[in-house]
């Protein structure tokens, strides 16, 4: 199972920053890549334990929402997927993200 995290504040990525976990970020590659690496990224890691955590909007967008958990700054984490069901049928999760994450967070 893979799970990445999404950092619901700044608080909660500190907080990742400091758990050693490993950052999924792709900087410096172009967005048009960007979907090639993580679909083979997830072929590569399907069927072992692997958690991240991610906070580049256009990564997020190729990644099933199975695998995403917002991640709070007091340690509780909440399916990505079930948290936004009705914002998914109409967006991705990068924007998701960069346009209503706030808002939303307040609601869950």
């Amino acid at each position: 199972m893979m799970t990445i995290y999404v950092p619901a504040d700044q608080a909660a990525l500190d907080k990742l920053i400091k758990s050693g976990i490993p950052l999924l970020d792709f900087k410096g590659i172009h967005p048009n890549n960007i979907p090639d690496i993580v679909k083979n990224f997830m072929k590569k890691n399907r069927w072992k334990y692997a958690t991240f955590y991610c906070y580049n909007s256009n990564v997020l967008d190729y990644i099933d929402p199975e695998y995403l958990e917002i991640y709070f700054a007091d340690e509780s984490t909440k399916s990505f997927e079930k948290a936004f069901k009705s914002e998914l049928e109409f967006e991705y999760p990068g924007e998701i993200m960069l346009n209503d994450f706030k808002d939303i967070i307040v609601k869950i």
